[in-house]
């Protein structure tokens, strides 16, 4: 316990980056021992590989509706966003690559399996694409992989297609547990390895080796494909019980998700009408005005979560109060006095 008591190395020992290596490697990423970082989450990798390229004024993309713990870190670090257009696959190629041409920017971040929070999933060929804008571009490629272990044989990352421009990060929290604050990041190959580790120190000094020593062993011991393989169920579980009460087709967002995008009916005009409407029965919802990059107009979707939930009868309730409202219209603005 002594060694798990007293400071680690940046980026984590050898025996918690070998960890790493192997959840990575699960996930589609091959990665040499000498490329790998661990982390306190995602979130502290996101704004340490971000603050590693970029000064405050220069330019990010993203998809058009994203993590917003990502535009928040943008935000401390006093980066520009730009939203990048998206369709049911996720990023579009020929808009990134616009997008690219015009704003000239310092790093892409991209959710290509279960994008948060629209569950899309890139399909390999379009991937490719992505990937070709990326090295043709020359700009750094962000990948959060955070939520693909709970979809069955995923594709394999972006990151692979181009792994002297790209940043994987692999967190647990989603496929395992939030509690445990632990992430891992593949660094590029060639000239941009190593220059995390610094950043990751001035956000965060180092990951608890204690919760690394837990991840570590659930990985070596195989018990983490158990708690994983659980997950899938429950979220297979809670989104048939929302495709059932919300009579949805099974295309319709990802059975593997552990949430939903909502688009409202067209009597809801608002999202945060919807929300606050739902707050007031007791149930939170987020609207979707949260994950836009630019609000240029009210939003008309929600994110349903469906971890939240303590049982299936309660998840159950919650989403007959959400399909209930959504067959209703809004109260009339009440006038100003």
């Amino acid at each position: 316990m002594s060694a798990l008591l007293a400071y680690a190395p940046a980026g984590g020992s050898v025996a918690h980056r070998e960890a790493g290596a192997v959840w990575c490697e699960a996930r589609g990423l091959p990665a040499a021992l000498d490329r790998v970082l661990v982390c306190g989450g995602a979130q502290q990798a996101l704004t340490a590989i971000l603050s590693t390229h970029c000064e405050p004024g220069d330019t990010v993309l993203t998809e058009e509706l994203t993590y917003p713990g990502f535009i928040a870190a943008t935000r401390l670090l006093r980066l520009r966003v730009v939203g990048v257009p998206i369709d049911r696959e996720g990023l579009i190629p020929d808009a990134l690559l616009q997008a690219c041409k015009a704003h000239r920017p310092k790093v892409v971040l991209a959710t290509p399996t279960l994008q948060n929070p629209t569950a899309s999933v890139m399909p390999t060929s379009r991937r490719r694409r992505i990937a070709s804008v990326i090295r043709d571009r020359g700009v750094v490629l962000l990948e959060d992989d955070t939520y693909a272990p709970l979809l069955p044989d995923a594709p394999r990352p972006v990151a692979s297609l181009v792994p002297e421009l790209a940043y994987y990060v692999a967190s647990l929290s989603k496929a395992v547990t939030p509690a445990l604050r632990t992430a891992f990041v593949v660094e590029p190959t060639g000239s941009l390895a190593a220059r995390v580790a610094p950043s990751m120190q001035a956000t965060g000094w180092l990951a608890p080796p204690i919760m690394n020593e837990i991840a570590a062993r659930w990985i070596t011991s195989g018990s983490i494909q158990v708690i994983v393989n659980e997950r899938r169920r429950e979220a297979h579980a809670r989104q048939s019980l929302l495709h059932e009460i919300f009579g949805l087709p099974r295309t319709a967002g990802s059975l593997h998700a552990l949430q939903h995008w909502l688009e409202l009916p067209r009597q809801w005009q608002r999202a945060s009408q919807f929300v606050e409407a739902l707050r007031h029965r007791g149930v939170l919802v987020t609207s979707g005005d949260a994950f836009a990059v630019e609000v240029t107009q009210p939003s008309r979707a929600a994110r349903v979560s469906l971890g939240a939930a303590p049982t299936h009868a309660a998840l159950a309730s919650a989403l007959e109060t959400i399909g209930s409202l959504m067959r209703e219209s809004p109260e009339p603005a009440r006038p100003v006095r």
